[in-house]
């Protein structure tokens, strides 16, 4: 394995050279290793060390395109479903890892994770391609990116990425893997990049990581959208199929078996925001299959990625979908993961609502004007929330906003609601029960007065209780 050598000096990289040509299919025997040692020489006063994984780049934007037919016919072994062999079992750590295992770790969003890894005192071990030795260095040698002294915890690996048994051998020593790989954003127009990177490697990296007894957590960076279907995961797919390979990917991990944490960040939100990002804007974490557009930074996902590891008891089997906000709480990182809801089948919604209400609520859809019942509404009480019943709005706020939806100038308190600001070329503030997280509509700065505001609603996420009926259960 890598090893960082004490003196400040230099880092020693062990480079593993693993053939597995003598391997047959389903064959646990493994062949000998080649192994070959490179020394990386690194500035005697920085102290800092190398690490780099893939050279691949950072978990990127969607690219611009059309998904290919052929990648997706060339990759039905890779994408399969929870990979070759049995869905392992695992137990879930209860305890900080020791040593954590990155992909993607040269990227704008790997290098970052690596490390708030290291400031949160673990040991990273960085896998690089051999090429990448180089440009690992010159990479972690910035004394304004990376501390002094961090480099002692710090090791690189030199693996192919392709080969599922030197990445099984460079992780065997880790708890927990950190996959932050993502098609290069420098390379728009490479139609294969998110098949080749979001797919193909990733789901090896899983099937690595199933096959080493010493993982017990996996924690996935991919992107919004992934669950869903429509506006906008309809519009980046034609990226190359970006989200769809991203889709297979959080599948494979999983069906696995291995215990997990999936972080969706904002797509197309990671360019913009510098690290000075969360000075004015706090992350948010939701459910799967909530949220559909924002902004967030990669050092805001790298903080949750690395709190992520250090409470796995807290964070495995989530999925947890995120954004920064200007409106949002400021939360520490370790109480995001922890608030974050296990990841469960959404079963129990589909039960409870009905098509249309799951549709509207869950899926973020929106109903088709003046064809609410509630919009002609007219009776004093209060419109609740269609999946867990709070109070939104009362009557006496209502209006005819001639829109075809039931509006309002103001919610029953700034509590009822929750106000998100979504990203995309058109920009809204969504509307969600802060309860149950369900979608309910837009706001608008289009309103009467005294707000000015129109809360745009959709009826069939709402319910009414007339104030008679609340006055007969109060006297019952």
């Amino acid at each position: 394995m890598a090893f960082v050598s004490a003196r400040r000096s230099a880092v020693m990289v062990r480079i593993r050279r693993c053939s597995n040509s003598s391997r047959s299919a389903g064959s646990s025997t493994r062949a000998a290793t080649k192994t070959k040692t490179i020394l990386v020489l690194a500035a005697a006063a920085s102290g800092l060390g190398a690490a780099s994984a893939f050279g691949l780049g950072a978990s990127s934007s969607p690219l611009i395109g059309r998904a290919l037919a052929a990648a997706a016919t060339t990759s039905s072994s890779v994408a399969g479903g929870g990979g070759e062999g049995e869905r392992r079992t695992v137990t879930t750590m209860t305890a900080k890892p020791s040593n954590v295992f990155v992909a993607g770790a040269t990227g704008r969003l790997g290098k970052r994770v690596v490390r708030e890894l290291l400031l949160d005192g673990m040991e990273v071990t960085a896998a690089v391609r051999p090429d990448s030795l180089p440009k690992a260095n010159t990479l972690f040698a910035d004394k304004a990116f990376m501390p002094e002294g961090l480099s002692s915890k710090l090791e690189v690996v030199g693996v192919d990425p392709e080969s599922e048994f030197e990445l099984s051998k460079a992780m065997e020593k880790s708890q927990s893997v950190v996959c932050a790989l993502g098609a290069s954003e420098s390379e728009p127009f490479n139609v294969k990049g998110p098949y080749q990177v979001d797919g193909k490697l990733s789901q090896k990296l899983v099937l690595a990581a199933k096959e080493t007894p010493s993982v017990k957590h996996f924690i996935l960076v991919t992107a919004l959208g992934t669950g869903k279907f429509g506006w906008p995961a309809s519009a980046l797919n034609l990226f190359w199929g970006i989200l769809s390979w991203k889709r297979k990917t959080e599948k494979a991990l999983i069906d696995s078996g291995i215990p997990y944490t999936i972080i969706r960040r904002a797509p197309g939100g990671m360019e913009k925001p510098g690290d000075d990002f969360e000075q004015t804007h706090n992350v948010r974490v939701a459910s799967k299959d909530t949220l559909f557009g924002g902004v967030v930074s990669r050092l805001q996902v790298a903080k949750l990625a690395a709190a992520a590891v250090v409470a796995p008891d807290s964070s495995t089997n989530k999925v947890m979908e995120v954004v920064a906000e200007d409106l949002a709480p400021k939360k520490t990182y370790s109480d995001l993961v922890e608030s974050a809801r296990d990841d469960q089948p959404d079963e129990t919604w589909k039960n409870k609502l009905s098509p249309d209400q799951y549709y509207v609520l869950r899926m973020g859809g929106t109903e088709p004007s003046f064809t609410s019942p509630l919009n002609k509404e007219k009776r004093e009480g209060v419109f609740v929330c269609a999946g867990c019943g709070q109070e939104l709005y009362d009557s006496s706020t209502k209006y005819n906003s001639g829109t075809g939806w039931p509006s309002f100038f103001a919610p029953v308190s700034e509590e009822a609601v929750r106000v998100v600001r979504e990203g995309g070329l058109f920009p809204r503030r969504e509307v969600r029960c802060s309860n149950c997280d369900g979608h309910l509509g837009h706001v608008f700065p289009d309103g009467p007065k005294p707000t000015g505001l129109r809360y745009c609603m959709n009826g069939v996420a709402m319910g009414f209780k007339p104030k008679e009926d609340m006055a007969e259960r109060e006297t019952a």
